[in-house]
């Protein structure tokens, strides 16, 4: 009995506090949090979903904690999210990530991204 109590203690911790490392850089359908934030992402910049990546994305190390967690990049530009997640049951705007905890997505930086100049030609 003990035994498994431990158990369930540890994977409750685990998806609670896990850091979404092997999230796809692109909309799955199988991960809450990088689908919440690409969703996100195309809502704030009218960019598709389909023109957006993931292309860098932290650990949480506290489930109460705000984070910054995601950088984007599509359409020209890079976009940087912070993750605020809570207990209970997801309000307007929050994506639920398991039965119990939710998280909102908050952009925080959008920077253009430059493209290289042609060389004249010769």
């Amino acid at each position: 009995m003990q035994r498994a109590l431990v158990v369930a203690c540890v994977l409750g911790a685990v998806g609670c506090f896990s850091t979404g490392m092997a999230s796809s850089a692109q909309r799955t359908g199988r991960n809450p949090r990088s689908d919440g934030v690409l969703d996100m992402a195309a809502s704030e910049t009218g960019c598709p979903v389909s023109e957006l990546r993931i292309v860098a994305e932290t650990g949480r190390r506290y489930i109460n904690e705000t984070a910054f967690r995601f950088v984007l990049e599509g359409c020209g530009e890079r976009l940087g999210f912070v993750e605020q997640c809570d207990l209970g049951e997801p309000g307007p705007g929050a994506v639920a990530v398991n039965d119990s905890l939710a998280c909102r997505y908050l952009l925080v930086s959008r920077v253009p991204l430059r493209t290289r100049p042609t060389a004249p030609a010769p």
